[in-house]
């Protein structure tokens, strides 16, 4: 279907990363992210299970009812440094959530699974009234992150949403785009 390169999954200690972010670029979250978490922060309601959660930055600034993430040690650092939120490891791959939450996010980690149709899939039934993802909109063919297994222009990551009701949204403003757009990251929230 698509003929992008893919890389292998990696882990990806995000307590390391927390160091390292700030002492290269002087923050700890993307400014991207960080503003996505912000506005998801007010566009999101109801019970809110986080997928991919990482340290646990983006967790803080939403305030889910639970955050979760595939390794057990991002979640003991994130349990570490946030111990009002409840933290949980969760393989988005593999089976949906244990019980639906209304509302399902999950920023900047798509990229990280091979399995892309299994992890929306999942998301989609962890959820009771909607899904929002946000991930690179790479027109290249190649990954802009190693730690990325794929990165997929608009037009190619709503192959994945169908048959599915959904927006594609600029990471920023929120405002509603389309397919063709350039934007990078975009959001994108499914409809249920």
């Amino acid at each position: 279907m698509f003929k992008k390169k893919m890389n292998p999954e990696k882990e990806q200690d995000r307590a390391f990363d927390f160091y390292d972010h700030y002492k290269r670029f002087g923050f700890i979250l993307f400014p991207q992210s960080k503003k996505i978490y912000e506005n998801l922060r007010f566009e999101a309601e109801g019970r809110i299970l986080e997928a991919g959660c990482g340290n646990g930055v983006g967790s803080y600034i939403l305030e889910p009812r639970l955050a979760t993430d595939i390794l057990e040690s991002n979640i003991k650092f994130a349990k570490e440094i946030y111990p009002r939120i409840e933290f949980d490891v969760w393989d988005i791959t593999k089976d949906p959530w244990k019980e639906k939450y209304d509302t399902v996010i999950c920023v900047e980690t798509i990229e990280h699974v091979t399995d892309i149709k299994e992890a929306i899939k999942n998301l989609v039934a962890s959820a009771k009234k909607d899904v929002w993802i946000s991930t690179p909109n790479n027109q290249e063919e190649t990954p802009s992150n190693p730690f990325h297994t794929r990165e997929y222009s608009a037009k190619e990551f709503v192959e994945f949403l169908k048959p599915h009701k959904y927006e594609i949204l600029h990471w920023d403003t929120f405002k509603k785009l389309d397919e063709n757009t350039k934007v990078s990251p975009l959001v994108y929230h499914i409809i249920l």
